[in-house]
């Protein structure tokens, strides 16, 4: 497991950071819809943060559970509750010290291990009353698509957000040793309904998420906050570019857009 803590923030982080908040804000007033719907279900919102990192960045601002932990404190939804994990230990011993006092109950932390997450969530557990994200934001670090998979098994309702930088997945996958473990459309294949974000900068960073929701209207908001489907034109588009090089983008007889 690399350690997450040598990646350097980057002039992307408070975009990604501005996605995220806008995203959880819109995901959650979807769940708190349900949850007013079905009041007896007893439904929970869960955010299972796979790369947590201490909560604040560099430059002071708010990492990713930070942001998430202060949507909830301005707009509490019910059962709600932060699982935590962080494969740096230096980075892992910061994110334990900065929990707040008066949310530990909500927050839990462990070490980020793809093989120890496999054992604490084995196959039987199966839980359709949980709601909520599981985020990977692995930067340098390794993104487990066993994990991705294994929580989809546990938790079917929990949606999935991944951020990544495309151009340098498609760098290390052309390289003469390979050794990416994972692809695009095996994170696709997890669920049924996938959405992206167009990708910026020289590394083309990019956000998909995925859902297994039969509601496309319920997601309506997502596309103002800067979503396309996959399915639809912009999204294509997007999504090839974070697929193809240049030369294959040629190739195929697109622009060259980057």
């Amino acid at each position: 497991m690399k350690e997450s803590a040598k990646y350097k923030h980057s002039s992307y982080t408070p975009a990604k950071q501005m996605v995220w908040r806008k995203s959880i804000t819109s995901h959650m007033a979807i769940c708190k819809a349900i949850w007013e719907k079905y009041p007896k279900w007893k439904l929970s919102y869960r955010i299972f943060d796979l790369f947590a990192g201490p909560g604040i960045d560099p430059d002071g601002q708010m990492g990713s559970w930070r942001i998430a932990l202060d949507i909830y404190d301005n707009d509490p939804i019910d059962r709600f509750r932060l699982e935590l994990y962080e494969c740096d230990p230096v980075q892992l011993d910061c994110l334990k010290r900065s929990i707040p006092d008066q949310h530990k109950r909500k927050i839990g932390v462990k070490p980020y291990d793809h093989r120890y997450l496999d054992v604490i969530y084995p196959d039987r557990l199966l839980s359709k009353s949980v709601y909520g994200i599981q985020y990977h934001d692995p930067s340098n670090a390794d993104l487990s698509i066993s994990t991705m998979k294994r929580l989809h098994t546990c938790y079917p309702h929990v949606d999935i957000m991944v951020n990544l930088a495309f151009a340098t997945m498609k760098r290390i996958d052309k390289a003469p040793h390979a050794n990416l473990d994972y692809s695009i459309d095996e994170i696709m294949e997890v669920k049924k309904r996938w959405f992206i974000r167009e990708p910026m900068g020289k590394h083309q960073w990019s956000m998909l998420m995925g859902t297994d929701w039969d509601t496309p209207e319920a997601f309506a908001s997502w596309e103002y906050v800067g979503w396309a489907h996959t399915a639809s034109a912009l999204g294509i588009e997007w999504l090839d570019r974070c697929r193809l090089t240049v030369k294959e983008r040629i190739h195929n007889g697109q622009p060259s857009l980057f």
